[in-house]
């Protein structure tokens, strides 16, 4: 199914929404943008404090892959060890991997932490992956806040095969993120339907309905019970009619 071909239809009692339904993929020029966005708006939501940046040793591990998932490890194993040596209880995470121009990865780490020792985060890098150059920095100011996040966040993150793009700690939300829905009770259920967003508009419009269009959103709203409601309502009592007739 090729990305806003389909769109998902939503009625409530005093309107009908309709949004496009997307492919979601990072190579998709219309999902792109969405998904960059959506990665910068779960970085913010954790509040980070501490940056960091580990890198690899090229010499060390049988591929980039391989490197890249031993990477992941050993920031694990890092995590379990911080916990132990400062006394921690939850150190919240979100990890980004980025490519090298030479497609090697590296590691992005947005920490809510108050403090891990570079040098100690160096030796342990050194004896997991020989890999002793890392990068720690703790921001407080909100203009380098965000520009860090968006230096680590704002472009597409890499995809070693199956190691996942991005990821974080349950803790990590602080303020977790609630997208926009219009003013109204609606149904708990999407039903989709094969038609384009665009397409979708110019039905309900030639059937009478006033339609707010925004790029990936449909909106139509009216006073008392839905059509399909009043449509029933009319059935049952004219049955009631007829029945009474006989």
């Amino acid at each position: 199914m090729l990305c806003s071909e389909s769109s998902m239809v939503n009625q409530g009692w005093n309107g009908i929404q309709a949004v496009t339904l997307r492919c979601r993929s990072w190579k998709c020029p219309l999902c792109e943008e969405s998904r960059r966005k959506q990665l910068v708006a779960l970085a913010r939501s954790g509040n980070p404090t501490t940056f960091i940046t580990l890198t690899v040793n090229p010499e060390f591990g049988a591929s980039q892959y391989d490197r890249a998932r031993r990477l992941a490890d050993a920031w694990r194993v890092i995590v379990r060890l911080a916990k132990t040596k400062y006394g921690y209880k939850s150190i919240p995470y979100m990890c980004v991997f980025e490519a090298t121009k030479n497609g090697e990865p590296h590691l992005h780490i947005l920490a809510r932490v108050k403090w891990i020792s570079q040098s100690w985060m160096s030796e342990q890098m050194d004896k997991l992956m020989k890999a002793p150059v890392v990068d720690i920095r703790t921001v407080t100011d909100k203009k380098k806040l965000a520009y860090y996040i968006s230096k680590y966040c704002g472009k597409e993150p890499h995809r070693f095969e199956t190691c996942k793009r991005y990821w974080s700690t349950r803790d990590w939300e602080v303020e977790k993120f609630v997208p926009e829905k219009p003013e109204g009770v609606w149904d708990h259920t999407w039903t989709l339907v094969r038609t384009p967003l665009g397409q979708l508009a110019d039905e309900w419009r030639a059937q009478g309905r006033e339609v707010q269009q925004s790029r990936h959103r449909l909106l139509c709203t009216w006073h008392g019970p839905p059509p399909d409601v009043i449509a029933e309502l009319a059935y049952i009592d004219a049955r009631r009619r007829m029945d009474k007739s006989w």
